[in-house]
């Protein structure tokens, strides 16, 4: 039975892959870069992503659950739609200082329609 890395592992993975793809782009960052960032093994790496394409998935999908995660908690704090859309903006704002833009758009653009 193969083993899982733990999920600080898999979460470490995950977050140095974003940093890169977020400062050089999805198609400059290549693997190697990613393990050497991270310091794990090649083989758990691609043991659990066999593939980049299916790093990118995961990347996303992680990014995904985080700002659902903040549209959620904005929502909640307050009632008039209005009111939640500005507290989303903030929140977003807050949650991602730094940042280069959003993940998935940024990924999209690198890749043309299939």
């Amino acid at each position: 039975m193969a083993r899982r890395p733990t999920p600080d592992a898999w979460e470490r993975i995950l977050e140095a892959a974003g940093r890169l793809f977020d400062t050089h782009g999805v198609h400059a960052v290549g693997m190697q870069q990613i393990i050497d960032e991270v310091g794990v093994g090649k083989q758990l790496l691609y043991r659990e992503f066999p593939s980049k394409d299916a790093l990118i998935v995961a990347y996303l999908q992680y990014r995904t659950r985080d700002w659902q995660g903040v549209v959620d908690g904005a929502r909640e704090r307050a009632d008039d739609p209005a009111e939640q859309l500005v507290e989303i903006v903030r929140s977003v704002q807050r949650s991602t200082p730094g940042t280069r833009g959003c993940p998935l758009r940024n990924t999209h653009a690198e890749f043309p329609d299939p």
